[in-house]
């Protein structure tokens, strides 16, 4: 025991050997408690003697040459510049910063709320850590999406893109495709869904309001979209926002088709706002038996275009200005024959009766909607033509007045 406590005061059992075989010519200086033939060097640290070692301790042999040297506390001198200090602060600046997590299209986003949940995705509602923005996140389960309907989801992020910047289109803001979620951030809109709108309007509008909120730059915004090669294909008033500064968005572009790169030969959308020549045609499935049964291309089949959303907007509008949906059905074979009842006269008091027979529509506001709401697309006017229609000029007018 006695050899341990010697050893680990840095004396070898050599050293003491010798010293035992000396005469008593140089008696040993012994400190109280210790046994020790010199006194015990000093170990306070001094600035120009501080080094660091990384060198392991040795498991035997001399211990205390081992504290002293590789088991000594680390310390930085300033003034020398230590090669630790420089070590130290890369370690600092590879640290994750502000502007790092706002390039993160998840990790920067706090307060999350769902919104709205649907059978492949959901919508939720989150605001930014750093600078408390509001946004909409879409959130698509890519596990259980098709390879088409992952498509869908890259045309949906190249449709926003393009529109960035645009009046009327939601805006976008960035996207992260993972492998199990894609995350479409888009800016928030805190004025809520057409749909929550009306509700709150008592179920109707004025038609004052109608056009100034709603009509007009719904319009515009189509006029847009056509342009660009874009149908939306899904107008419905839960597909129509407002943001905080009270402007009109469409949202949701996830079955919006391109022109010239999207067969448009299927049925897509909600029913009650559906154009009679997208209610008769085939759903994806049928479309794959059909052209597998029969050895035919999609371009094949009998297509549409962009005045299906003209349709839909004609619907939107009765709707808002009477509190009433025109067309109701239970399947697309009803909605057909609803539909051709209604505006081809066959019987009395159709959509267009009602709309006539309403004292608080104006005269342009029922040729308006009598242009609109034709079976033969053909007979529709485009987006462009109607922004120029004197009833959208007309109550602007007034309201400027």
């Amino acid at each position: 025991m006695l050899f341990f406590w010697l050893r680990f005061f840095g004396y070898r059992q050599d050293k003491l050997s010798a010293a035992e075989d000396e005469d008593d010519a140089a008696p040993a200086t012994i400190v109280p408690g210790r046994y020790c033939s010199q006194p015990r060097k000093s170990i306070m640290y001094h600035p120009a003697e501080i080094r660091i070692e990384h060198s392991p301790a040795p498991l035997d042999g001399d211990l205390a040459t081992a504290r002293r040297g590789t088991q000594r506390r680390a310390a930085i001198d300033l003034d020398r510049g230590d090669s630790v200090l420089g070590s130290l602060r890369i370690s600092v600046d590879a640290l994750p910063t502000r502007q790092h997590n706002m390039s993160v299209p998840l990790h920067s986003y706090t307060d999350f709320t769902i919104m709205h949940k649907g059978r492949l995705s959901k919508i939720v509602s989150a605001s930014h850590k750093f600078t408390g923005e509001e946004v909409a996140i879409k959130m698509y389960d890519r596990t259980v999406m098709s390879a088409i309907q992952l498509e869908d989801i890259a045309r949906e992020i190249d449709i926003l893109v393009m529109a960035k910047g645009v009046d009327g289109i939601v805006q976008y803001e960035k996207a992260d495709n993972g492998k199990y979620l894609t995350a479409i951030v888009l800016k928030g809109c805190t004025g809520g869904t057409l749909a929550k709108r009306l509700a709150n309007a008592g179920g109707r509008m004025p038609e004052v309001m109608c056009v100034r909120d709603v009509v007009k730059p719904l319009v515009s915004a189509l006029a847009w979209l056509h342009e660009h090669n874009v149908v939306h294909r899904n107008l419905k008033p839960q597909h129509i926002l407002f943001d905080d500064e009270d402007e009109l968005r469409i949202c949701d572009f996830f079955i919006a088709a391109v022109m010239g790169k999207t067969a448009l030969v299927g049925r897509e959308g909600s029913l009650a706002y559906m154009a009679p020549e997208m209610v008769t045609k085939p759903t994806d499935d049928e479309i794959f038996h059909e052209v597998i049964d029969n050895g035919i291309s999609e371009t094949d089949l009998p297509s549409y275009n962009e005045k299906v959303d003209i349709w839909s907007l004609g619907v939107i509008t009765v709707e808002l200005l009477t509190g009433h949906k025109p067309f109701i059905a239970n399947t697309p074979g009803e909605m057909a024959a609803v539909q051709k009842q209604e505006l081809q006269g066959d019987r009395w008091g159709g959509v267009l009766d009602f709309i006539r027979d309403q004292e608080f529509l104006s005269l342009s506001g029922q040729d308006f909607l009598s242009s609109i709401l034709r079976i033969d697309p053909r007979d529709r006017p485009s987006a462009r033509a109607l922004m120029a229609h004197p009833w959208l000029d007309t109550v602007h007018s007034d309201l400027e007045a």
